[in-house]
C-alpha cells in the first residue's frame, strides 16, 4: 500500500498544537463567534480572517453523528436530502451523492465509487460528491491518521484545513472545478495522478468559507444538540490555529 505524502510543515505543526490545546484544555469555550478570528500575525485579508454568515447560496446536505447505519438511519439521511445506501458492514455506509458532515462517535467508513473514506471517533469532516467528484475536506481531527482516503492500494492522510477533490480527466486544473467546489476557497493546489480516469487535486481550503457556504454546517453553528456543538466547537478552535500559524501569507481564491 502506498501513502502519499505531501510537504506542508505549518499543518503539521498547526495540527500537533490543536491537539496539545484539546488535551490540555478541553473545556476551553470556541468563540462568541461573529466570524471574525483573530488577524495575529497576519498583515492582510487572506480569505480566513472574517466570513459573512448570511447573502450566501449554501450547499444543501445533511450531518450525522451515528456511527451504526441502520436501514432506519439511512432512510433518515435520505430524507435529508443524501443518495445513500447501506455499507458492507454495520459500521458504513455508502453516499452516492450529495453533502454530509460526519462527526461520529465511533470509527466509520464511508463507501463511494471513488473509493472509501476512514473517519475515526471525533473528527469532524464534510464529505461532497456532486457533478461526479469526491470532495473530502478536514474539519478537525485527533490524531494524524483519523480521515485517510483508501482506493486501490493507495492512501491518502488529510489534515484539518485540508481537502482532498478526486475527479475525472476531463477536468485538468482546480480553476475547472464544478462551481460547488468553489464555494470553499482554497490555495496551495497539488495535484495527484490517481489512474486513467481519475485524477486529485490537495489543497489548503478555509475553514470560514466552509462553515459560512455549507448548511449543514451553518446549522450545527446554531443547534442546540450537545454533539453538534461540541464538535463545531472543535472546528472552531482548529481555525484559531490554523489562522495563528499561517505564515505563507498566500491569499485563498477564488
Amino acid at each position: 500500500m502506498t501513502t502519499v505524502a505531501f510537504k506542508f510543515s505549518w499543518a503539521k505543526q498547526a495540527f500537533k498544537v490543536a491537539l496539545f490545546c484539546s488535551l490540555a484544555w478541553p473545556g476551553l469555550p470556541a468563540f462568541s463567534f461573529e466570524f471574525t478570528v483573530p488577524r495575529l500575525n497576519m498583515t492582510r485579508p487572506t480569505g480566513v480572517n472574517c466570513v459573512r454568515l448570511t447573502g450566501t447560496d449554501p450547499l444543501e446536505g445533511a450531518s450525522t453523528d451515528c456511527s451504526s447505519f441502520t436501514e432506519e438511519e439511512v432512510e433518515h439521511l435520505r430524507q435529508l436530502g443524501l443518495v445513500v445506501c447501506q455499507g458492507p458492514s454495520a459500521n458504513s455506509f455508502r453516499l452516492i451523492r450529495g453533502v454530509v458532515v460526519c462527526h461520529p462517535d465511533a470509527n466509520i467508513t464511508v463507501c463511494t465509487k471513488f473509493g472509501d473514506i476512514n473517519v475515526r471517533k471525533g473528527s469532524v469532516v464534510l464529505l461532497t460528491i456532486i457533478d461526479d467528484c469526491l470532495g473530502i475536506h478536514s474539519l478537525h481531527q485527533s490524531s494524524m491518521t483519523s480521515v485517510t482516503w483508501v482506493a486501490d492500494g493507495v492512501t491518502c492522510q488529510l489534515y484539518p484545513g485540508k481537502q482532498l477533490i478526486i475527479t475525472p480527466t476531463k477536468i485538468r486544473n482546480s480553476d475547472e472545478l464544478p462551481s460547488a467546489y468553489q464555494k470553499l476557497v482554497y490555495r496551495h493546489v497539488e495535484e495527484i495522478p490517481i489512474d486513467k480516469y481519475k485524477r486529485g487535486f490537495y489543497m489548503d481550503f478555509s475553514i470560514p468559507s466552509a462553515l459560512a457556504s455549507v448548511k449543514p454546517l451553518k446549522q450545527m453553528l446554531f443547534s442546540g444538540n450537545r454533539r453538534d456543538k461540541a464538535a463545531i466547537n472543535k472546528v472552531l478552535k482548529d481555525n484559531v490555529i490554523l489562522v495563528g500559524l499561517d505564515s505563507s501569507r498566500r491569499s485563498y481564491s477564488p
